[in-house]
C-alpha cells in the first residue's frame, strides 16, 4: 500500500528489524557485484 510522499507497510516486518529506505539501489548493486565478470584482467 502506498501514499503520496510515503509508503505504509501493513505487514511483514517485525518491531526492531532495519528497513532500507534510500540507497537500496546502490545496497542491491553491492550485494550482487561478485556476478559480474571481470572482462579486464588481461
Amino acid at each position: 500500500m502506498t501514499a503520496v510522499g510515503g509508503l505504509f507497510i501493513e505487514s511483514g516486518i517485525e518491531a526492531g528489524e532495519q528497513l532500507v529506505t534510500q540507497g537500496s539501489q546502490m545496497l542491491l548493486s553491492e550485494e550482487f557485484r561478485w556476478q559480474i565478470l571481470d572482462e579486464d584482467d588481461d
